[in-house]
């Protein structure tokens, strides 16, 4: 995710170019004024869907399930690509709500720019429905991952392949500081590691994209050349570590997280070992469901109604469950 952006700039353009857009002002307030927003159910009924970016074989897989379940539903569904970049988010989102959409769904490249946006829409009287990454502001509904189960699901594996009474070193290649779904994910992993006093934690750094996850591997192995596993946050970590493994010339446990593509293909040529997968295609479908629902005046599924969240649980697979797993997502 890209950090480098100016969110006060970026929150006051959502302002403007949502305002402008929306006609302005009709709604009722939202939380901050005291009242409930007041949503409207256009007809047609289209939902907008802002991705994070429409290259990312995760988030192609969340419009699949958008677009899937809105079909399934008879409703329109109109995409905007914001290609990994907060500002290219804002304007999008703000044309679309130009659209004469009825909700909005936004999977978040920075989400301290998203309360202006919502606020813009809240004033064209339209809610904001946030999949994955993060959120601030008063939106209306948040799916996500059970990121730190995830984390924790990782260590418990980690643990059982390790169960022999003898000590492990093993490195962590986590996200970037800030990022909420990162920090879940290393927050249950760490703790579910204090189970396991014969493996310790050797090294934890950072690496994003798979070019630092490689960089961070290397620098794993020439620290600590015992390391006997690594846990990366995200398929990118995953395959910066394969990297450094083969070019270190070690052989690692390595243990992922999202369930791409690329680390089942991983698992299947025995370089990776496991990955706690995620259900983009679940989620979005979620998205669209609640987006219904608040237009109907029902209120969405949730695990925690106090923060408007619904998480889903994630699924570790291994070389065992592998076909499994690819014969259901071969069915979406």
């Amino acid at each position: 995710m890209k950090r480098k952006i100016a969110i006060a700039a970026i929150a006051a353009s959502a302002l403007v170019l949502g305002a402008c857009a929306s006609g302005a002002g009709s709604s009722g307030s939202d939380s901050a004024g005291g009242s409930k927003t007041e949503f409207v159910k256009k007809d047609p009924l289209v939902l907008g869907y802002s991705v994070y970016d429409q290259t990312d074989p995760y988030f192609i897989a969340y419009a699949n399930g958008v677009k899937a379940r809105a079909k399934e539903k008879g409703v329109k569904v109109v995409l905007s690509d914001s290609k990994d970049s907060a500002q290219i988010q804002v304007t999008g989102s703000a044309q679309l709500i130009s659209q004469n959409i009825s909700a909005l769904l936004i999977t978040p490249v920075q989400p301290d720019a998203l309360p202006a946006t919502v606020s813009a829409a809240h004033a064209a009287k339209i809610p904001v429905l946030v999949g994955d990454i993060g959120t601030k502001g008063d939106i209306d509904y948040f799916v996500q991952s059970n990121n730190e189960e995830g984390g924790a699901q990782a260590a418990e594996y980690l643990g059982k392949k390790f169960d022999d009474g003898k000590n492990h070193d093993i490195a962590f290649i986590r996200d970037d500081p800030g990022h909420p779904a990162g920090e879940a994910r290393g927050k249950g992993f760490k703790d579910k590691l204090k189970e396991y006093p014969n493996l310790t934690l050797v090294s934890e750094i950072p690496g994003q994209t798979i070019e630092a996850a490689y960089k961070a591997g290397q620098d794993i192995f020439s620290a600590n050349p015992n390391v006997e596993a690594i846990f990366g946050f995200n398929s990118n970590a995953v395959q910066g570590a394969v990297r450094a493994a083969e070019t270190s010339k070690k052989s690692p446990a390595i243990v992922g997280f999202n369930g791409d593509p690329i680390e089942l293909q991983l698992i299947e040529q025995g370089k990776q070992e496991a990955t706690v997968a995620q259900d983009p295609f679940g989620q979005g479908q979620a998205l669209v469901d609640a987006a219904l629902a608040l237009l109907d005046g029902e209120t969405p599924k949730f695990t925690d109604e106090a923060s408007k969240t619904l998480e889903q649980p994630t699924t570790l697979v291994t070389k065992d469950n592998l076909a499994e797993f690819q014969a259901k997502l071969a069915d979406q």
